[in-house]
């Protein structure tokens, strides 16, 4: 008996590596996960390209297995598709695209406002004053990716002045979703044609920082869903532009 419990206790202990396995895993994944979102938002990945796994994965120095793990979930996110002997390609965005993802940041950001509007501190609406005037200041010297990073700011802050940590992480998958369409659609070709006017936009911050300050929910609301109906058709337009381009 003693020696059958020795022999059942003879296996080689795990060692940190193999403890760390699955977390290790999980990280090259992550890892491949950026890498081809990444590569998609800024153009490398045009819409329509074929991406390689084996390519991706030489390139990050990886296996097959984190890469393909991520293109699972970028599949199942809406980033790419993936046909039967044929291959993996960057999904092409659709006008309904642009529309459902935009309807439901509208959704998101007009009840955030409501709430922003009972639960925000004066600390709170000085720091998005200060964003919105850093905002215009970039617009007006022409600077289009401060811009930006400031518009995707203003927005964020917006909706955690609701102090709801679901809403909030709800909020920033739509909102960086939204972004990536915009720099997506400059970083092709057809997207080059045009951008938002930054004269105007800012104007438009400003007004919803006042409605909020105000304690104005009904204003607020209404120039939130003016705001983002304007970032909506824009992307949806490149679309259209580039559709007729491909013909």
């Amino acid at each position: 008996m003693a020696g059958q419990m020795r022999l059942s206790k003879s296996k080689e202990p795990r060692t940190v590596q193999d403890i760390n396995g699955p977390n290790r895993e999980r990280k090259l994944s992550a890892k491949a996960f950026e890498h081809i979102i990444g590569s998609i938002v800024d153009g490398t990945f045009a819409p329509s390209s074929k991406i390689s796994p084996k390519r991706i994965a030489a390139k990050l120095g990886m296996s097959l297995a984190p890469v393909r793990d991520a293109m699972e979930q970028l599949e199942k996110d809406g980033w790419i598709v993936r046909f039967p002997q044929r291959g993996t390609y960057v999904r092409q965005i659709s006008v309904q695209d642009v529309d459902e993802i935009y309807e439901l940041r509208e959704i998101l950001e007009t009840g955030a406002a409501a709430i922003a509007i009972a639960r925000a501190k004066p600390e709170d609406l000085q720091t998005l004053k200060e964003t919105v005037e850093s905002l215009t200041e970039a617009a007006h010297s022409g600077d289009l990716q401060t811009y930006e990073k400031l518009d995707t700011q203003f927005h964020l802050q917006l909706v955690k002045l609701t102090g709801n940590e679901s809403l909030i992480n709800s909020f920033e998958c739509v909102l960086f979703k939204t972004r990536s369409f915009f720099i997506a659609m400059k970083a092709t070709s057809y997207g080059q044609q045009s951008t938002p006017d930054l004269e105007d936009i800012p104007v438009s911050h400003k007004r919803i920082h006042e409605a909020i300050v105000g304690g104005q929910v009904e204003l607020a609301e209404k120039l939130i869903r003016r705001h983002i109906a304007i970032s909506c058709e824009w992307n949806k337009a490149q679309i259209r532009i580039q559709q007729l381009s491909s013909v």
